[in-house]
């Protein structure tokens, strides 16, 4: 069904301060123009609008009242409780019967979160207090207590099976997140339930391999898993448009500037998070160019970003040009466990940092010329891949270059005279190269021709036409 409110853009249309009378409405990051005078009415039914009440009396219950501080207390008790009982701060495990009861624990409260929110921005047009419950429902949702890792670490298929649950009660949840504010659509829900797979499923993976092969990740399995985090930001590109959401009431659109961002954004951190525990938890060195897919996935979001006063134009493209040479710089420098060899050839992370740069570019500059630069870049990096490696390549130059500096020195010590008998002689010998150097120059101009010269005829036809005029006269 086609929706009746023009589409919202997103990722261009977040500047206007459609509400200057919200305090929410100050944020850069979400801005709509104004909605027809029948989709205010209509959707001012399914959204009542707040009015606040002018209240006297005590300033600190007029405080708690406006910005009620509570729900944040309550998320700060549930996440130290949930720290305290995993025995976190001591680094000890804990049973499987307490962890699994604390995950349906978390997932009930996480439930009322949203619940109450829905209830509170449907019934009562309560949208801040709303915002604060979604955006502590997003941080428990992401895993932010490690909670589902853990299971993993203490039991592989039971982890399996309790992750795959809270999956998917993880996209009904995320499903009634964007319904409450008002940001239902089939692309965006799809991106987050692949952030959510992601982060669900790389623990496991991890887990699963550090029990079949004896407490040892290889460290390639890390790696790809970071080349796998890089890529969600181009995945976003791919299935998210740009008008994606429709327009909302005035009152809601501070919600979404602040909820959108959330669910887009805090996977993706908790994604990073848990893949820098890996790296200690399975006892892989982390090297600097695990973050070269993060600084090329940063490069692909700023396609769609738009100056702002913070970072104008021309700064936002040499932030753009630069990440992609700074993910190259990170992976220059890389251990040989991180090189995938296979007959025929091998690829380092500089080549594929190099290949993956050059594709940034041809996406953010020239994706009017994609279709000639591509196959190219395909090219160069099948070239990379079966070709000699870099260390070798630069070996080659560098020995061709002593070779011909060795042999230009033996030819000039040859030919360059050290007596002056041998100048002289030199000098007899250059002036007859010079005279024929010379005498084929002149050679080379060609010789006299019959006609006239230009210059030398024009006085003669002058002339001529003098002497007709007299005659004339006469």
């Amino acid at each position: 069904m086609n929706s009746p409110h023009p589409p919202f853009d997103f990722d261009n249309d977040f500047s206007q301060d459609d509400n200057p009378a919200d305090p929410l409405a100050e944020s850069p990051l979400v801005g709509t123009s104004a909605l027809p005078a029948q989709s205010e009415a209509a959707a001012g039914r399914l959204y009542p609008s707040y009015r606040p009440r002018q209240r006297r009396g005590n300033p600190l219950l007029r405080f708690l009242s406006d910005h009620n501080p509570f729900y944040l207390l309550s998320a700060l008790c549930m996440l130290a409780g949930c720290l305290a009982l995993t025995n976190s701060l001591s680094w000890s495990p804990i049973n499987l019967d307490k962890l699994l009861v604390l995950v349906l624990t978390l997932n009930l409260y996480e439930g009322l979160l949203i619940a109450l929110a829905v209830f509170l921005v449907r019934r009562r047009g309560l949208a801040r207090d709303a915002m604060w419950l979604l955006l502590i429902e997003a941080l428990f949702l992401v895993d932010v207590t490690f909670l589902n890792a853990e299971i993993f670490s203490l039991n592989v298929k039971i982890g399996a099976a309790v992750n795959a649950a809270v999956l998917a009660a993880g996209v009904i949840k995320v499903y009634a997140i964007f319904r409450a504010a008002d940001l239902v659509s089939g692309p965006l829900l799809l991106f987050a339930a692949a952030q959510l797979a992601v982060l669900f499923a790389f623990p496991g993976l991890f887990a699963f391999l550090d029990k079949r092969h004896e407490g040892v990740v290889s460290p390639l399995v890390v790696y790809a898993a970071w080349w796998v985090t890089g890529s969600l930001p181009l995945l976003y590109i791919l299935i998210v448009p740009r008008h994606a959401v429709g327009l909302s009431p005035p009152h809601i659109r501070p919600l979404q500037r602040t909820i959108l961002p959330a669910m887009l954004v805090l996977p993706f951190l908790s994604i990073t998070a848990h893949l820098g525990t890996s790296n200690w938890i399975y006892k892989v060195p982390f090297c600097a160019a695990d973050l070269a897919p993060i600084a090329l996935a940063f490069a692909v979001l700023l396609k769609r970003a738009r100056p702002t006063d913070f970072i104008p134009e021309p700064n936002l493209s040499l932030l753009q040009g630069g990440l992609p040479v700074l993910a190259v710089v990170l992976s220059a420098d890389y251990p040989q466990s991180l090189v995938l060899r296979f007959a025929g050839g091998e690829i380092t992370p500089a080549k594929l940092a190099v290949e993956s740069a050059y594709l940034t570019y041809v996406y953010c500059f020239f994706v009017s010329h994609a279709l000639s630069l591509v196959p190219a870049g395909i090219a160069m990096f099948a070239a990379m891949v079966f070709g000699p490696r870099p260390a070798s390549v630069a070996h080659f130059y560098v020995d061709t270059w002593d070779r011909g500096a060795t042999a230009g020195r033996s030819v000039w010590n040859s030919v360059i005279p050290d007596t002056t008998a041998g100048w002289g002689v030199l000098s007899v010998i250059g002036s007859f190269i010079l005279l024929g150097v010379g005498a084929a120059i002149s050679l080379l101009k060609g010789g006299l021709t019959d006609d006239p010269a230009p210059e030398a005829a024009a006085p003669e036809k002058s002339r001529a036409a003098v002497t007709q005029s007299i005659a004339a006269c006469k």
